[in-house]
């Protein structure tokens, strides 16, 4: 295999030698994140979200990939050594849980499963931390469930689960999903257990007096609930890039080495290739795929960057609230028929006259295999794709990554100078809930207090890093953690990520949009006519969730 030279905002990921490459993952090899950060369309399937189902038409079904077999996953009780973090850790306040029994958890992708094709090498450290917490508590025994198979229409299956009272004790979720696209109410809230101390870090570090000070301020700031609520432990981000095969590039004249940073450059070097008799890029629109709503996140970070300061009216510090991105409809900042905003459909419109046919019925891991498989050039991925990508060995050809290159003047004229932003996220694999008895009829208080506290252990920081960096795609945020050497650009890059998405606001209108954009995109309606849609959509979605959550566009709730 050649050498895998990174970008300098993913050069630690494509080192790693360990997705579906899907976010709501590719239907990838083990269930990944949904998102990269947060995405609604994450909401759909259960690597990272999968978007609604939509029609596509009969030349585009046909040109698409026939489907997979689809991999079963077993659970793996190999019990590997304790992380050098762990060696030497006495725990003497270890509380007595009045609680005996099973709690059952579904930690997605960092679930020990025997290797398979596309996981050659399955993360095992789950294995060690749930060992280690039953031998300071006897009486419980924490029972890992099986990934759900790639593909799974995950978010179904979570309120499926949960109408029939059967949640597992822990579940793993995406906080834009158990925040807003939910119901409230079938989480418990964990804010007051945040203001508790926890016993399994060490005294003197940060969050062993109080839980809440061992998470990173910009997580919490982004998976906490309009309610002032945090229904969920967050300890891993993820980011995302543009792969690109370095020889089909050379083969087109273009420098392999130095890849596009405007957006101008970059059509050029899909017309270059085309040119030379290749396919450009792979971006899937089918039913599972979310890549779109990475999109317009760019979009309107690019194009309204610059109004982030009037738009956060309710003064958070890194990305606007979903209240915030609401408001902007409410309040006609963000107009359909502007356009300004409807800039970022006409660039991706255009954009596609270079996609690989059948692009409206392809999900992200029929784009992952066209791209390893050296049928396209450039795709757009997330890191958990990175260690499959490094671990398949038909992969031969030499390949990078680069960032989303920026807008500049040549491509639109509502270029604002602000870098295209990488869209990740505090939204991997590391982001888990406990529901209530209305989802899980055997969640008691005592029940509650055990998987709270089992969480805890799970958070320390001799825990949690271990096994993010076990899993190998995503970087620890818990105080105390360190992240893989490879990591430390992808840190760097984290201060640039998206600042805001237009669409997504509820799972129905993320869905629906997405059937909207298949249309768009497809031909089938002009931009007008898309628009019109989007608008009317958005006015019914913002007035229904102002009604929900009795907001006031004159006076933001208070989240501080």
């Amino acid at each position: 295999m050649k050498r895998f030279r990174l970008s300098p905002s993913l050069i630690a990921l494509l080192t790693i030698v360990a997705l579906l490459a899907a976010c709501a993952g590719p239907q990838p090899p083990t269930p990944t994140p949904a998102e990269a950060s947060g995405s609604t369309a994450a909401t759909a399937a259960e690597t990272p979200a999968e978007g609604a189902a939509a029609e596509a038409t009969a030349t585009e079904a046909s040109a698409a990939e026939a489907p997979t077999e689809v991999e079963e996953f077993q659970l793996s009780a190999e019990l590997p050594p304790l992380a050098p973090e762990a060696e030497g850790i006495e725990y003497s306040d270890v509380p007595e849980l009045a609680y005996k029994g099973e709690i059952s958890f579904y930690a997605q992708a960092s679930t020990p499963i025997e290797p398979t094709s596309n996981t050659p090498n399955p993360p095992r450290y789950l294995n060690r931390i749930v060992a280690e917490y039953q031998r300071l508590h006897p009486d419980i025994k924490i029972t890992l469930l099986p990934p759900l198979a790639p593909g799974t229409d995950y978010i179904t299956w979570v309120r499926t689960q949960a109408a029939g009272q059967q949640l597992p004790d822990i579940v793993w979720l995406q906080a834009g999903q158990v925040n807003e696209q939910l119901p409230r109410g079938m989480f418990e809230p964990l804010t007051d257990q945040l203001q508790e101390g926890n016993p399994y870090i060490v005294a003197g570090n940060p969050g062993h007096d109080r839980w809440y000070d061992a998470f990173a301020g910009f997580v919490m700031e982004y998976v906490q609930a309009s309610d002032s609520n945090w229904y969920q432990v967050n300890g891993d981000y993820v980011g995302t890039a543009i792969f690109y095969n370095k020889e089909m590039f050379a083969q087109a004249g273009l420098d392999p080495e130095n890849p596009p940073k405007t957006w101008s450059d970059f059509i050029a070097a899909h017309q270059a290739l085309k040119d030379a008799g290749m396919e450009a890029f792979a971006f899937p629109m089918g039913p599972s795929a979310f890549i779109w709503s990475w999109w317009h996140r760019v979009g309107a970070t690019e194009f309204y960057g610059d109004q982030f300061d009037a738009m956060n009216v309710d003064h958070n510090q890194f990305r606007l609230s979903n209240y915030d991105e609401a408001r902007n409809y409410a309040v006609g900042t963000w107009d359909t028929s502007d356009p300004r905003y409807q800039e970022t459909f006409r660039i991706l419109k255009d954009w596609s006259q270079y996609w690989v046919p059948g692009t409206l019925s392809m999900s992200i891991d029929d784009t992952f295999r066209m791209f390893v498989n050296g049928e396209v050039a450039m795709y757009w991925n997330g890191s958990w794709a990175v260690p499959q990508t490094l671990n398949n060995n038909d992969v031969t050809f030499d390949r990078a990554t680069f960032s989303i290159p920026t807008f500049d003047e040549a491509s639109s004229e509502f270029a604002t100078g602000i870098t295209a932003p990488m869209i990740g996220g505090p939204s991997a694999a590391f982001q888990y809930s406990i529901p209530t008895a209305d989802a899980n009829a055997s969640m008691t208080p005592e029940k509650f207090a055990a998987a709270v506290d089992f969480l805890k252990f799970l958070t320390a920081p001799q825990n949690a890093g271990p096994m993010v960096n076990d899993l190998g795609s995503f970087i620890p945020t818990i105080a105390g953690t360190t992240p893989l050497p490879s990591m430390q650009e992808l840190i760097q890059s984290m201060s640039n990520t998206e600042t805001m998405g237009f669409l997504e606001l509820t799972i129905e209108e993320g869905q629906a949009n997405q059937r909207y954009l298949q249309e768009f995109i497809g031909g089938q309606t002009t931009m007008d006519e898309y628009m019109s849609k989007v608008g009317d959509l958005m006015q019914t979605t913002v007035e229904d969730m102002a009604t929900q959550n009795d907001w006031d566009w004159d006076n933001p709730p208070s989240n501080k």
